[in-house]
């Protein structure tokens, strides 16, 4: 009888968000939880075990007047996140009761929108695009609202729209009057039918499950991406065989090629072949084995320790434990000093630390503190959220100045997403410094350094913006 075999799945994620060409800032957003089961939302570097519970990757573009689009995309990626954070998730969940969560969550974050627009009138009709892919080994979940698309990629079939467009140029598409490539193209192809936030026209989202196949590669994108590059030069890059970064790279530089004319968001989920996780039977006799060796092995050690301490130089277990802690907490006479440029120095004791990273470390982890400290906020009313503490420190720090410039605005904005990216700011979110930490933990120094100088950009971008 053949041997069972158990398989793990094992998925990449990349996403990236740019502001375009043409506008001033970015309105589009996005969240991603590579493992459900932990319910962590970051970016990884490598590649992530695909639990029973799925993964989820949602992007939504925000549209409205001055920032309006922006808070409207924050507040329903927002409310998604912590709509799925407390839910209780059982494995393996039928197609019904995950489009029925699907569908509440959508709903509340509607509801979400329409309440911060009746507290701020200046956000009056802000609005966005939704789209989320729940995905399980064996088959992804959507659900949409609005023109946020989500595509297929696979080897021997190329690419297919999984999505259908909530606007008036893909009704034509469906009565057969263009076809997907004009409805990109055509001049009415922003208006949409639905969308997240208009009081008088609750959503109804559309949903779609769709079966997956190792190597399959998932694409969720804003219309700043379908509107710049053709169905023909997605599935080229897609299926070139580059990496899944590098593909996603090349997208939105062919969409800022081809006039970059609105912010481009492009999310992407590869799921990598199969690979056995065990094999039940076939492995029994050979653990077994391994374990009588190491049964051996112990004996013959434990024979010849006596012998052996004798000659060997003796070790004191405290002395031991502290050059392991030494190694991971701050060295006392380390001090951290802020020039008025704002500029960070570490003056450390010339006895090395163990580990080679470990200074670069501690410095990043200091730095984040310090502009953790610079944009942290406590207000006194806890209805507000982290998410609006966050937009209302930044929206302040450039309220009122009477020389705001565009390049005062870039600014603010370009700070908005690095501290996003971070959680910085958050005075709500106590996991935050955890999960910068745990980011870094086990990165080499390139990584390390490349965070440092995004750290660095973020202390020269507040001091450019007028202070509150």
């Amino acid at each position: 009888m053949p041997p069972e075999v158990v398989f793990e799945t094992k998925i990449n994620i990349q996403a990236i968000t740019d502001v375009g060409m043409s506008r001033a800032h970015n309105e589009d957003n996005f969240i991603v939880c590579p493992d459900l089961s932990e319910k962590h939302w970051c970016l990884s570097d490598h590649p992530a075990n695909l639990s029973s519970r799925g993964s989820l990757l949602v992007v939504a573009d925000g549209m409205g007047g001055a920032n309006a689009g922006e808070v409207a995309s924050e507040i329903a990626v927002e409310t998604i996140r912590n709509c799925f954070d407390a839910l209780d998730i059982e494995e393996n969940p039928e197609d019904s009761k995950v489009k029925d969560y699907l569908y509440r969550v959508i709903l509340e974050a509607h509801k979400a929108i329409v309440a911060a627009s009746h507290q701020n009138p200046s956000c009056g009709g802000m609005g966005t695009t939704i789209l989320i892919a729940w995905v399980f080994p064996d088959r992804a979940v959507f659900a949409w609202v609005g023109d946020s698309r989500g595509y297929l990629h696979r080897k021997r079939s190329g690419l297919k729209i999984i999505t259908n467009d909530h606007s008036m140029v893909w009704e034509l598409v469906e009565a057969g009057k263009l076809t997907p490539e004009e409805a990109d193209v055509h001049p009415d192809n922003n208006i949409i039918t639905q969308s997240l936030g208009d009081e008088d026209h609750p959503p109804r989202p559309d949903f779609l499950s769709c079966p997956l196949e190792p190597g399959d590669r998932l694409l969720l994108c804003s219309d700043g991406l379908n509107n710049m590059v053709t169905h023909k030069a997605i599935e080229k890059i897609l299926g070139e065989g580059t990496s899944l970064a590098a593909a996603c790279q090349q997208l939105v530089q062919s969409a800022n090629q081809g006039g970059g004319s609105d912010n481009i968001t492009v999310l992407s989920l590869e799921l990598l072949e199969n690979a056995p996780k065990k094999e039940a039977k076939s492995y029994l006799w050979f653990l077994l084995g391994l374990g009588i060796a190491g049964c051996l092995l112990l004996g013959w050690m434990l024979f010849r320790a006596p012998a052996a301490a004798d000659s060997a130089p003796q070790l004191n277990d405290t002395y031991v434990l502290q050059q392991e802690v030494a190694a991971l907490e701050p060295s006392p006479d380390k001090k951290l000093t802020v020039s008025n440029s704002g500029t960070e120095e570490a003056h450390a004791a010339a006895e090395p630390t163990p580990a080679a990273v470990a200074p670069e470390l501690k410095l990043a982890l200091a730095r984040y503190d310090y502009l953790d400290s610079m944009l942290g906020l406590r207000f006194p009313d806890e209805d507000f959220s982290a998410a609006d503490q966050q937009r209302i420190l930044l929206s302040r720090m450039a309220a009122g100045d009477s020389l705001t410039t565009a390049n005062n605005e870039k600014a603010v904005n370009e700070l908005l997403s690095l501290a996003r990216k971070y959680h910085l700011g958050y005075a709500a979110d106590d996991s935050a410094r955890q999960y910068f930490l745990d980011y870094l933990s086990g990165k080499d120094k390139v990584v390390i350094d490349e965070v440092a100088r995004e750290l660095i950009r973020m202390e020269l971008l507040i001091n450019q913006v007028k202070p509150l």
